[in-house]
């Protein structure tokens, strides 16, 4: 029972390997190719992508205010009087111009257009997120495979312990205590290699619906201790001014400061509207019509009319409402403001601790990388050892152990370094696309 034991698991694991590599894949890609692909086919995108064209229509049509519009009119009418019917039929031809309005217009290009950057800035922001996304959820994969290539190794060596555990016993040289142990830890590296197979699919599932739903995709493993994410030379050359000029660099790149400047601005231009609204207003227009219907009729050439007026008005009392909306345009303004400043208040807060988070996980991986060449050395040395009779199966166990905690240790923290480093260029306002 004790020798089935492990060949059942084993089965197991080659059963759950062969159905996560089988099915129709793409080539291998890596991390630059899976960003392409998803930025492709990403919904939120796509969506951000058409706001962006819809507010350049708003923007198009509030600059046409200024133009003429031309209008058509036809039809025909029937009148009965004292016994007699008449039919007109009538068709005109009208031109219109607003010359003046107060400064509404361009008050609302400006605002438009303020709202199309804006718009720019989400697209820009929103591609930059999903990057992002994409980087966190690749790295954690990466993750998941670089544990399953070191349990898989764990698994190997435990299989060769109770291999030749089994041999002594067999040979009366150990008694069948001695196989326990040997056997429990097979078990053991069998149950994790089944777990993080598990773990793999599920996020390779995920990661998949995240690049493209409709295609399958074979993610190209790496081996963190080489892997340098594409964006490493742009973090690498503007690292040491991000350090030195963080504050102004900040201040004028930042996508969220950014937004939040051109939404005060547009408060301050719906107040000074309000306030020019408090005064007179004269508004400018002119019209030019052509009686086509007349023209057809008589062959007259000059069946036209011009009209221009100027209008003046002065709202004196209307209970208080233009006061109370320029009153509320102010609270708009402050509102602004105070987003404003919070805005450049939390992306402070957030860059002074990635750097610091970043300063310290630099040090942490110093010293991960020497728990990793000591455990190597441990495992080098104890394996030697237990060749020669001098430790026990035990001993040499503990120094796999410590080994695997080591390079996981490492992995995991250049992990977090190399998405660190994304969200550092992200806060600064640096474009992460391949």
């Amino acid at each position: 029972m004790m020798n089935t034991m492990p060949t059942l698991f084993l089965s197991l694991t080659l059963v759950l390997l062969s159905n996560f590599i089988s099915g129709k894949t793409l080539a291998s890609m890596d991390l630059k190719s899976l960003i392409i692909e998803g930025l492709q086919h990403n919904i939120n995108i796509k969506n951000q992508r058409i706001n962006l064209e819809k507010a350049k229509i708003d923007l198009s049509n509030s600059k046409k205010a200024y133009l003429p519009t031309v209008s058509l009119s036809s039809g025909l009418s029937y009148s009965h009087s004292a016994g007699e019917g008449t039919v007109s039929k009538t068709a005109s031809l009208t031109t219109s111009w607003t010359l003046w309005d107060h400064w509404q217009t361009q008050t609302t290009i400006e605002n438009t257009g303020l709202s199309l950057k804006n718009e720019e800035i989400s697209t820009f922001k929103a591609v930059q997120d999903y990057i992002l996304n994409v980087l966190g959820s690749y790295l954690s994969l990466q993750l998941l495979k670089n544990e399953k290539v070191i349990t898989q190794q764990g698994r190997d060596s435990a299989q060769m312990n109770y291999k030749k555990a089994s041999q002594l016993v067999k040979l009366g040289a150990k008694t069948k205590i001695d196989l326990y142990s040997p056997e429990i830890s097979l078990l053991n590296a069998n149950r994790d290699l089944l777990e993080i197979n598990k773990n793999i699919k599920t996020a390779l599932t995920a990661f998949q619906f995240l690049i493209n739903p409709n295609k399958k995709v074979e993610v190209k493993p790496v081996d963190f201790l080489t892997f340098r994410p594409y964006f490493k030379d742009a973090f690498d050359k503007n690292w040491e001014r991000f350090q030195k000029d963080w504050e102004k660099v900040l201040l004028e790149n930042n996508s969220d400061i950014k937004m939040e400047l051109n939404n005060m601005e547009k408060s301050k231009n719906s107040l000074g509207q309000e306030k020019l609204n408090m005064w007179p207003q004269l508004t400018a227009s002119a019209s030019h019509t052509w009686d086509l219907a007349e023209q057809f009729k008589s062959g007259d050439t000059n069946p036209q009319s011009f009209q221009a007026g100027l209008n003046l008005t002065w709202t004196v009392f209307d209970w208080g409402k233009s006061r109370a909306n320029l009153k509320s345009s102010i609270y708009n303004l402050e509102t602004s403001e105070l987003n404003f400043k919070k805005q450049i208040f939390e992306k402070k807060n957030t860059i002074l601790k990635l750097f610091q988070d970043y300063k310290i996980l630099g040090e942490s991986i110093k010293s991960s990388q020497l728990i990793l060449e000591k455990a190597k050395a441990q495992q080098k040395y104890s394996k030697n050892m237990y060749n020669l009779g001098k430790i026990t199966s035990s001993d040499l166990r503990q120094a796999r152990t410590d080994l695997f905690s080591a390079r996981v240790g490492l992995a995991r923290r250049l992990k977090d370094k190399f998405l660190l480093m994304g969200q550092i260029l992200q806060a600064f306002g640096q474009d992460l696309r391949p």
